[in-house]
């Protein structure tokens, strides 16, 4: 892989988390410690920023299904599942 195609890569990986990963945050300040708001350009702002390093790091994090699933998810019966709808 060339300079170029690693750096365009990264680039579409930011893209890509500004719009369907970050959907927002919370206790993020800047330098002077006043809250930014999130929003898509300052996210994508932020994210290049990171390092590749790291932000390999929290690709892979992503990449990985099982960090978004509950450990304990309780599962309904049919028969719950029927009764919260006829409600």
């Amino acid at each position: 892989a060339t300079t170029a195609s690693i750096a365009a890569a990264r680039q579409e990986d930011v893209e890509l988390f500004t719009s369907f990963i970050v959907t927002g945050w919370s206790n993020v300040c800047d330098a002077k410690l006043k809250p930014v708001p999130f929003d898509a350009e300052v996210c994508e702002q932020f994210l290049e920023q990171i390092p590749s390093d790291m932000f390999g790091e929290l690709r892979d994090f992503c990449l990985d299904i099982d960090n978004f699933r509950a450990d304990d998810l309780e599962v309904m019966e049919p028969e719950e599942q029927e009764e919260l709808t006829e409600k």
